[in-house]
C-alpha cells in the first residue's frame, strides 16, 4: 500500500514468519515499524485491492481490512478493521526495538509512571481508566518518535500486554467488557508524520478533542487547600490559620468526610452543627467552598439509598446485584434521570451556599462488576459509564473537578491527578509526577491540579514537601493537601514565594488554553517538543514546559543541592538570574538548586 505524497510505504508479509502474518511501515525507505498480526488468519492468505485505498487480508479464517484515510504532503492514516466472533481472540504486537532508536510516549497512567513509556509493564490489562491500578486516564493513544501514532476505536474490548521486545493489543470478550452478544470489532488507525510533534499534532482534532472552553481564571489564580477530615471548628481554625500566616483563603476542599453517611449529600450535623453560619464564615473571608462528592450511596445510608433503589437509579449487575464489595451501589448515570436526581441533590447544596464539588469516581470500577446498562451500546459497556458522568458534571458547572476521563478532552474540567505517595522514586512518588503530567497532556488533558504531597501527611519530609511544591508551581492549579506551617518558617516563606510565582504567570496559562482551545497544543509539554529528533530530549523525564517559552526543572532527588537540565534550541535566560543567558542544545551537568531554589528558564526574545 502506497502514500506518494506522504512518502510512506505498507508491506504485508503473508508469509510464514515467527508469530504469524505481519505488516511493515516504511517511511522515505526508512523502517519505521513492524506489526505483528499472529497467526489467527491461518497461512492461505491474499490480499484483495478493493480500490479507493481498500485493502483486504483474506483467508478462510476471516479478513481484516486497510482503508487509506490521508495521504497529504507529511502525513499518511489509515484504518484496521477487523469483526470477529466472541469466542475468538485477536492480539496485535508492535516491535519496541528499531535499529535506529524508537521511543514511545503517551499511554495510559500507571503506579509505576515511567517516561519514555515503551518500559511500562502491562499483564492482560484492561484498556479502561479504572481507581484500582492508578489508571484514571486510559485514552487509548500512544506516540512514537519516530512519526507515528496509534489510535484504538472506544468500541473495542482492548487488553494491553507488554512482552519481551513487543508492545501487545489485544481484543478479546472478557470482563470488564460486554459478553453477551456474538462478535466484536477490533478497530485502530495508524497515523504517519515526520516526527513526533507533527504527528501528535494530526492526530489532535482528528482523534484527541480539543477543549471547547477552559476553566474560569479564578479556578487557577489562587492555591487550593485540602481539609482531611475536619469539623465545623477545625475549619474555621484553619482558615484563620491561612490569614494568620498571609497564604490566600480563595478556596477550601473539605474531603468527603463531611457528609453523614457515604452518598447522603447532606452534612454531618455532629460535626458541622451550624452549616449557615460556617457560609458566612466563608463569605466574609471571600473563600470558595468546594466539597468531595462520589457516585455512591451505602446501602444503611437511609432514606437515599432506598430512593435510589426504588427508583432504579442503582448500577445494577447482569445477575441483578447492586453493591460493590464495601457495601455501597452506584449511581447509574447512564441514566437521564438518574443524573438529574443526582445533581438535584448538588444544586440543593449549592442552594445552602457551596461554590464547587470535586468528583472522585467515575472510572468504570466505580461500577459494581458485570454492569448492566440499559439502553447503551454494548460495544460502549462499561466506558459509557465514564463518559456519561464526566458530561453530566460539566454540563451542571464546568469548574467541577474530576480525577478520570475517557474521550472527554473537548470538557472543561479540572483534573486532579491520582493520588500519590510521600515517597521520592518512581513507585507513585514524586519522581513518577513529571511523566503523569506530561502522558496526561499528551492524552489530551491540559487542565491538570496536582496536591502537594502524598495522600496523608505521614512519611511527608519538610525538604519532600518543599521539592513537591516547586515541581507544581507552573501546573494550571496549585493545591496543598498538608499545610506548610505543619514544618517551619521557611516553609511557610517558601510557600509564599512559590504561590507568587506561580500567580505571575496566571495570564500565560489562560493565553495557552487559548492556544489549546484553539490549535490543541498541550498546555504542559514534553522537553523534546522543541527538539524532537534528539534522543537525550526524547528521554527527559524530570523536567517538562510551560508552553514552549519555559522549562521548568525541579529537583526530584533527595539530599541534592545541584542536578543537571537539558536546554534544547533557543536561548534561555535563567529564571533565578536575569544576567545569566544559554543557548541551547545545551547539557548543563551540576545546576546549583538549594532547597530554595527551583530550576527555571525562560525564552529570551529578541527586542527588535
Amino acid at each position: 500500500v502506497h502514500f506518494p505524497k506522504a512518502g510512506v510505504h505498507v508491506q504485508f508479509e503473508c508469509e510464514h514468519i515467527e508469530d504469524g502474518v505481519a505488516f511493515s511501515i516504511h517511511k522515505n525507505r526508512t523502517l519505521v515499524q513492524i506489526v505483528r498480526m499472529g497467526d489467527n488468519l491461518g497461512w492461505d492468505l491474499r490480499v484483495e485491492d478493493h480500490g479507493g485505498g481498500k485493502y483486504v487480508l483474506r483467508s478462510r479464517e476471516g479478513s481484516v481490512s486497510f482503508n487509506t484515510a490521508v495521504d497529504e504532503d507529511g502525513l499518511a492514516v489509515f484504518h484496521i478493521n477487523q469483526t470477529i466472533r466472541t469466542t475468538d481472540f485477536v492480539e496485535h504486537c508492535f516491535d519496541l526495538v528499531n535499529p535506529d532508536g524508537n521511543n514511545w510516549f503517551a499511554g495510559p497512567h500507571k503506579y509505576y509512571q515511567h517516561w519514555p513509556s515503551q518500559v511500562l509493564q502491562f499483564t492482560d490489562d484492561a484498556y479502561l481508566p479504572k481507581e484500582s491500578s492508578h489508571s484514571s486516564i486510559s485514552e487509548r493513544y500512544w506516540l512514537t518518535s519516530k512519526g507515528m501514532f496509534i489510535y484504538f476505536s472506544d468500541r473495542t474490548p482492548l487488553f494491553l500486554n507488554r512482552k519481551p521486545n513487543h508492545l501487545c493489543f489485544a481484543a478479546k470478550k472478557q470482563n470488564p467488557y460486554y459478553t453477551y452478544d456474538t462478535v466484536f470489532v477490533f478497530n485502530y488507525t495508524i497515523g504517519i508524520a515526520a516526527d513526533a510533534r507533527k504527528a501528535h499534532k494530526a492526530a489532535v482534532g482528528r482523534y484527541l478533542r480539543k477543549p471547547l472552553h477552559y476553566p474560569d481564571r479564578r479556578v487557577i489564580q489562587h492555591p487550593k487547600w485540602i481539609l482531611r477530615n475536619h469539623n465545623m471548628s477545625q475549619v474555621q481554625e484553619y482558615i484563620d490559620n491561612l490569614l494568620y500566616y498571609n497564604f490566600s483563603t480563595s478556596s477550601i476542599i473539605l474531603d468527603k468526610s463531611w457528609e453523614t453517611c457515604t452518598g447522603a449529600l447532606e452534612f454531618d450535623p455532629i460535626k458541622f452543627p451550624n452549616v449557615g453560619s460556617m457560609i458566612r464564615y466563608f463569605r466574609r473571608h471571600r473563600t470558595h467552598l468546594t466539597l468531595t462528592v462520589t457516585p455512591y450511596i451505602h446501602e444503611d445510608c437511609n432514606p437515599y439509598f432506598q430512593d435510589a433503589l426504588s427508583r432504579g437509579f442503582l448500577v445494577k449487575t447482569h445477575q441483578n446485584t447492586y453493591l460493590n464489595f464495601d457495601r455501597t451501589a452506584t449511581v447509574d448515570f447512564t441514566q437521564v434521570a438518574a443524573r438529574r436526581w443526582f445533581l438535584a441533590r448538588l444544586k440543593d447544596l449549592q442552594a445552602l451556599g457551596v461554590d464547587n464539588f470535586y468528583f472522585e469516581g467515575g472510572e468504570f470500577d466505580s461500577a459494581p462488576n458485570d454492569p448492566n446498562f440499559e439502553g447503551v451500546s454494548t460495544s460502549l459497556h462499561p466506558i459509557q459509564y465514564t463518559i456519561d458522568s464526566l458530561r453530566a458534571l460539566a454540563e451542571f458547572d464546568h469548574n467541577t473537578i474530576v480525577r478520570t476521563g475517557f474521550c472527554t478532552q473537548d470538557l472543561p474540567l479540572l483534573l486532579r491527578l491520582p493520588d500519590m505517595d510521600n515517597r521520592w522514586d518512581i513507585q507513585n512518588g514524586l519522581d513518577s509526577l513529571i511523566p503523569k503530567i506530561l502522558q496526561t497532556n499528551l492524552n489530551g488533558y491540559y487542565f491538570l491540579m496536582a496536591p502537594i504531597g502524598g495522600t496523608t501527611s505521614e512519611g511527608l519530609t519538610k525538604e519532600l514537601y518543599i521539592r513537591w511544591m516547586q515541581a507544581v508551581v507552573f501546573l494550571p492549579s496549585m493545591a496543598f493537601s498538608t499545610p506548610p506551617w505543619e514544618f517551619d518558617d521557611e516553609t511557610i516563606e517558601l510557600a509564599q514565594k512559590f504561590i507568587r510565582l506561580h500567580m505571575r504567570h496566571v495570564s500565560l496559562f489562560v493565553d495557552l488554553f487559548k492556544l489549546a482551545k484553539s490549535d490543541g497544543d498541550p498546555v504542559n509539554l514534553p522537553i523534546w517538543w522543541l527538539y524532537p529528533q534528539n534522543w537525550r530530549a526524547q528521554e527527559t523525564h524530570d523536567q517538562y514546559l510551560l508552553g514552549e517559552d519555559i522549562i521548568v526543572a525541579p529537583v526530584l532527588k533527595p539530599n541534592s543541592l545541584e542536578r543537571g537540565i537539558f536546554l534544547p534550541y533557543g536561548i534561555w535566560r535563567d529564571g533565578n538570574d536575569n544576567s545569566s543567558l544559554y543557548q541551547g542544545p545545551r547539557w548543563l551537568p551540576s545546576y546549583r538548586a538549594p532547597l530554595d531554589v527551583l530550576p527555571y528558564f525562560v525564552r529570551a526574545r529578541n527586542k527588535n
